[in-house]
């Protein structure tokens, strides 16, 4: 059988993908069903906040919300794959009493559309260039964090638009994120060491190729790869229902972007602060990940600070959001004061 006949069996629009996508309820409504009801700093917000919608260039209509106190420091939080608005119900809680936190749907998840424009980086970074001049006013500048695929997008928007930086940007955190090398990098399937070159190389020809159904069916491999084996059951579900509501085929196609990844000129072109954060246990992108974007910073002459949170996974800001929040908001002080973050 050859590669094509695979794909059209098993590949994210064969005859397999479409019957798992038949036999699975579908994304969950809006609002998110499952933040109604989710413990603590997990539940959605219940702070009153300002929706707008941005359009971009190619059509794409991106759902905005801002929470919190409309002359605070702006903080923007990008989520990363799969994920929607609502995956930063634990930061939006924390910090909107004292910040104006601006969190948006990245096209093609949540309550965003796709566009035009096929899925990729460069689109992304477009897209965050459009969210900025939209809701950073003149005279501010905010802190921008970016989880995984976020911190690619914030990356791929100082690449592109590196007057920008000075601009918008009063200092970045990028969260459980990756540069270039993905496929080096990420622990994705249980090889060992030796056998990195085949790993890279599963992962480069089928990363957004074979249908991801829906979350809840993988509940072990979702603690170890979304999150870590200390995650808790209201954790896992959460993560679970985040993915869930993530459309598929889309969030299996928004994968392949990954395989060609390279935002590295976006570090060089990142001026200001910038901390890096990432769980020791993190599997998709794990500590090597970071510790090659902070050679890269240091490199261009703007040392990040470095954070690695024991026993932590993917979803970070997750499982221990008081320490990703406390990163997040020390950051925007420190930068606000005028002080470096090393």
């Amino acid at each position: 059988m050859s590669w094509n006949q695979i794909g059209a069996e098993f590949g994210v629009d064969g005859r397999l993908a479409a019957l798992l996508r038949k036999s699975r309820p579908g994304p969950a409504p809006d609002p998110f069903v499952h933040g109604e009801t989710a413990p603590g700093l997990l539940r959605n917000p219940r702070i009153p906040h300002e929706a707008t919608t941005v359009e971009t260039s190619d059509g794409a209509l991106l759902h905005v919300r801002e929470y919190g106190p409309p002359g605070a420091p702006p903080i923007v939080l990008v989520h990363g794959w799969a994920c929607r608005i609502e995956y930063w119900n634990p930061q939006i809680n924390a910090l909107a009493d004292r910040f104006r936190v601006i969190v948006f749907d990245q096209r093609g998840f949540g309550r965003s559309s796709q566009g035009e424009l096929p899925f990729g980086v460069d689109v992304l970074g477009s897209d965050l260039s459009a969210v900025l001049a939209a809701t950073v006013r003149a005279g501010e500048r905010a802190v921008l964090a970016g989880h995984s695929l976020g911190g690619i997008a914030i990356m791929s928007w100082a690449a592109q638009h590196p007057d920008e930086v000075s601009r918008y940007a009063r200092a970045a955190v990028l969260i459980d994120t990756v540069a270039r090398d993905f496929a080096l990098h990420t622990r994705l399937l249980p090889l060992p060491e030796r056998l990195r070159p085949l790993h890279a190389y599963l992962v480069n020809r089928w990363a957004g190729q074979l249908p991801m159904p829906d979350p809840s069916l993988f509940g072990p491999v979702l603690r170890t790869h979304g999150l870590s084996a200390r995650a808790t059951r209201d954790e896992l579900r959460f993560t679970a229902a985040i993915f869930a509501a993530c459309p598929n085929p889309f969030r299996t196609r928004a994968v392949k972007v990954l395989s060609t990844l390279d935002v590295g000129p976006g570090l060089s072109a990142l001026t200001v602060p910038v901390s890096i954060v990432v769980g020791s246990a993190d599997r998709l992108t794990p500590p090597s990940a970071s510790r090659q974007m902070a050679a890269m910073l240091t490199a261009a002459g703007n040392p990040p600070r470095f954070v690695v949170l024991p026993g932590l996974g993917h979803c970070s800001n997750l499982q221990d959001p008081a320490a990703v929040t406390a990163e997040i908001e020390q950051l925007a002080v420190t930068a606000a004061n005028g002080r470096a973050t090393g």
